[in-house]
């Protein structure tokens, strides 16, 4: 007697279909099963429209599971093989059949490509027009995020600008609404202002890894700030300095994600989806948040060697609480220039001055505002206002960093580009919560 005549008499059949069940029990009483086949409770409009495809799909997928498996067994049972049975007769094709089991699933598909463009749509689209919106600027790096923030400051170009990365002036229509040293944006690109001459600007274009673009005169300009935190959180197994994104609840927010060096991912699970942090361009993703509180999130792409460490945090505030956080904040971010050069030798035949003019552009050049702040007052890295490291120390952290740090090489910062950053983080002001003496490294 063959085993697949009689498969319910064979040990083997029944000792799997027993371990099979076994397993499943285990499974869902230890919680694994229901954590791999849910999504998180979504915190956001666009996050439960894609928790309701989901279930879409997944309720066709199930059904289309069970029918088939169904049909399967029954087939398997009801025509098995018996003692005597002659091959019944061979079917070389039914149209009427072929047809049926090509146009069901064409229609299907159909049906769910129409449901998840609409989904898609609502999620990648903006907001209605006049609805109010908060634009954040968010900057990935090896290995940390930065979260900007735009006010308007009531000026707007009076000159065209094309994304030539050489077309670096800028005509304004109120010059006294700039500083030097400033951050501004014009549409999605970041620039800073280097240089006021009358109502001409001087400008570094495509920081922040954004990218050039053509603005036409009449554009509106809006200042920058960093409106980057830091919380202390458990999640790699100590206390660890993790950046904050503040957003408010109920109002859309948009995030528009560019990255400095190589290809991050900005994740969020309450969200249910990521958008890549790209070089060279600029993503844009929309999200209303519909309950306040932290969202833990992290990088999603894999970038190098502390990718798992490049965590951040959304914070989402109720709207009179996120609008006072923000004046706050904007208020408080203001870059002072150095002093001028005052012709004073510093022993090395170089002006104090002239070197603190050089370090500050050296210092946002490479980046170093990204963890210790536009005025070295420190957030993912630590305070460098009025640093109390010798100018060799500071080398040697360049040449071989501590912690999240990257490495600077000699050939892109050298030895004495290193001094004249120094020399520009010993004219800065401490921040409020340093004590003289106390608390700078």
């Amino acid at each position: 007697m063959h085993l697949w005549a009689r498969p319910w008499r064979s040990r083997w059949v029944r000792l799997s279909l027993l371990s099979s069940l076994v397993l499943g029990l285990l499974l869902v009483s230890t919680g694994v099963a229901g954590a791999q086949a849910t999504l998180p409770s979504p915190k956001s409009t666009q996050a439960e429209d894609i928790l309701e495809l989901y279930y879409i799909v997944f309720g066709v997928g199930a059904a289309i599971f069970v029918i088939v498996e169904a049909m399967i067994i029954f087939v398997a049972l009801r025509y098995r093989r018996k003692d005597g049975d002659e091959l019944p007769p061979q079917i070389h094709g039914n149209t009427m059949a072929e047809i049926v089991w090509t146009g069901i699933p064409t229609i299907i598909v159909v049906i769910i490509f129409a449901i998840s463009y609409v989904v898609l749509e609502d999620v990648t689209s903006g907001p209605a027009e006049g609805e109010n919106v908060v634009t954040v600027d968010v900057t990935g790096r090896q290995w940390a995020w930065s979260f900007a923030y735009g006010t308007p400051i009531g000026a707007q170009t009076t000159s065209a600008l094309s994304h030539n990365p050489e077309d670096e002036s800028l005509q304004v229509d109120d010059p006294d609404a700039f500083t030097s040293f400033s951050r501004i944006r014009l549409g999605a690109e970041h620039m800073r202002v280097l240089e006021i001459d009358g109502n001409r600007l001087t400008v570094a274009r495509a920081i922040d890894g954004t990218v050039t673009q053509t603005h036409a005169p009449g554009t509106p300009i809006d200042s920058l700030f960093n409106g980057t935190e830091i919380r202390q959180e458990e999640r790699l197994g100590g206390a660890t300095p993790t950046p904050v994104v503040t957003v408010p609840v109920g109002t859309t927010v948009r995030f528009d994600i560019s990255s400095e060096d190589v290809i991050h991912a900005f994740y969020t699970p309450q969200f249910l989806y990521k958008i890549d942090a790209t070089p060279g361009r600029i993503n844009t993703m929309w999200v209303k948040v519909t309950e306040a509180g932290f969202y833990e999130s992290q990088c999603a792409e894999f970038c190098g060697r502390e990718h798992a460490r490049m965590l951040f945090t959304v914070n989402a505030l109720p709207q009179a609480e996120f609008d006072a956080w923000f004046e706050a904040k904007s208020s408080a971010s203001v870059v002072e220039p150095p002093p001028d050069g005052d012709g004073t030798d510093d022993g090395d035949g170089t002006d104090d001055g002239d070197a603190a003019v050089r370090g500050r552009q050296l210092f946002f050049a490479n980046g170093c505002q990204a963890c210790h702040g536009d005025q070295g007052e420190g957030f993912i890295g630590p305070t460098l206002a009025q640093t109390s490291f010798t100018i060799d120390q500071v080398i040697q952290q360049y040449r071989t960093p501590r912690n999240l740090m990257p490495p600077f090489s000699a050939d892109r910062v050298s030895d004495a580009e290193v001094a004249d950053i120094h020399a520009w983080l010993q004219t800065l002001p401490l921040p409020a919560t340093i004590v003289p003496g106390e608390g700078t490294p």
